[in-house]
């Protein structure tokens, strides 16, 4: 299933992302996995910075069009 999942990545990121310029959202710093998953599938990550009441690390990530 997960190979067949990371099959997709390219064709889904770049469908949205010729409906839309800029994709970007955020998540938490410790998720490794996605962060690996969103390096391959173009985006870039930026810096954790704190987020909300208690502070918790998120980092940004965004991919535009190309």
């Amino acid at each position: 299933v997960a190979h067949k999942f990371l099959s997709y990545t390219g064709y889904w990121v770049e469908l949205m992302n010729r409906l839309y310029p800029r994709l970007f959202n955020l998540m938490s710093d410790d998720n490794v996995p996605s962060k690996k998953w969103l390096a391959r599938a173009g985006f870039t990550i930026f810096p954790p910075q704190p987020v909300g009441v208690n502070g918790r690390l998120y980092c940004p990530f965004a991919r535009d069009r190309s």
